[in-house]
């Protein structure tokens, strides 16, 4: 069984934490035991305090002696339940599990002779781990195809909501343009000699007098 010191600094990238088995070193070994004995031994707590963190340290302590006394190698479960049982009970106690980790001697399991066979649990522990992976970001996915969908219809709807109008405003557009050029060639084919400012003139009042019309109508259909 190939023994890692530090599992920050292995070179095997392809190593999971997960498949291997953990033993304390004496650092952190001696940081626990001094915090059980201290709370144990606190009078500090009110009873209240105390009887909440009483399952913690039963657990904790269990832990310790299963290993101290059976010389029995932990799992990755339960270095996770020593690191999350350490930050509940000392408040002072900041490291990441990573960190952690480093703390722990590591024990690579030998390898198995049939190599399929260890191939093909690779296999399924990485499936394993990408359908939980897929599992909690399922709902981050829905939210944002979701979100998006709802964008979208909003959108559409809006556009839907505004083409009446546009439809209006265009229409009233050539309304006016055409009652312009309506009213300059009348004025031109009724005067003896075409006369441009005239004709302009003309034309410009009767635009205006459609434009008035035309906006009252928009205003009521708005």
């Amino acid at each position: 069984m190939r023994t890692i010191e530090k599992l920050s600094e292995c070179t095997d990238k392809q190593l999971d934490p997960r498949t291997l088995s953990y033993r304390l070193k004496h650092p952190i070994r001696k940081k626990i035991n001094a915090l059980l004995e201290g709370k144990l031994s606190s009078t500090t707590q009110s009873k209240d305090e105390k009887k909440g963190q009483e399952s913690d340290i039963i657990r904790l302590k269990d832990l310790i002696e299963r290993e101290e006394e059976s010389k029995n190698l932990l799992s990755y479960e339960d270095v996770s339940s020593l690191h999350q049982l350490l930050q509940r009970l000392d408040s002072t106690y900041n490291s990441f599990f990573y960190q952690f980790l480093d703390e722990c001697r590591a024990f690579v399991p030998e390898e198995r002779q049939n190599k399929e066979l260890d191939q093909r649990l690779k296999k399924l522990q990485m499936e394993s781990g990408l359908k939980s992976y897929q599992e909690m970001t399922r709902g981050v996915s829905n939210i944002g195809s979701e979100s998006s969908s709802t964008s979208l219809s909003g959108v559409g709807q809006e556009i839907r909501n505004l083409k009446p109008t546009l439809i209006a405003l265009i229409n009233s557009l050539l309304v006016i343009g055409g009652t312009f050029v309506f009213v300059f060639k009348a004025v031109e084919y009724s005067l003896s000699t075409p006369d441009i400012v005239v004709q302009v003139f003309a034309g410009l009042i009767a635009s205006i007098v459609v434009a008035i019309a035309e906006i009252y109508f928009l205003i009521k259909v708005i």
